[in-house]
């Protein structure tokens, strides 16, 4: 399995072709834009089937000070929903730094200790094969 880690820092350095780093570094910099705080340390992971991204130090002060006061399951259904509207985001970066088709997202959060994981799945050949078959004929 080909791991790609990120430290997010002030001044990122150009972009390499590193795709897990990319990836990495593209997925905070959604965070930060999208929630206003991006994850401390991030980790891909690649394997022939999918795409994992482990993020540590996710959560806002606010969704630390909910989840501290015993309102997790508020803070986890907010996740939830914020992870809705990023699927398309995400999505697209990992499809454009892999060059695979994603065909099923996953994601989860954990409070204690502040993690979150997303799962990227790709098309088998037989969804790619199914799916170039619909482009070239729309009519089936």
């Amino acid at each position: 399995m080909s791991t790609g880690e990120f430290t997010p820092q002030r001044d990122p350095a150009p972009q390499r072709r590193d795709p897990l780093g990319n990836i990495a570094r593209r997925i905070v910099q959604l965070q930060k834009e999208y929630s206003g705080k991006g994850p401390t340390k991030i980790r891909a992971h690649q394997n022939d089937d999918m795409v994992v991204v482990l993020m540590r130090d996710v959560y806002t002060t606010v969704e630390q000070t909910l989840a501290r006061e015993g309102q997790e399951e508020a803070v986890l259904t907010q996740r939830h929903a914020f992870q809705q509207v990023m699927n398309e985001r995400y999505i697209a970066v990992i499809e454009e730094e892999t060059g695979r088709k994603v065909s099923a997202f996953m994601s989860t959060n954990h409070h204690d200790p502040d993690l979150s994981v997303e799962i990227f799945v790709f098309e088998s050949d037989d969804e790619a094969a199914t799916r170039l078959a619909a482009e070239e004929d729309p009519n089936t």
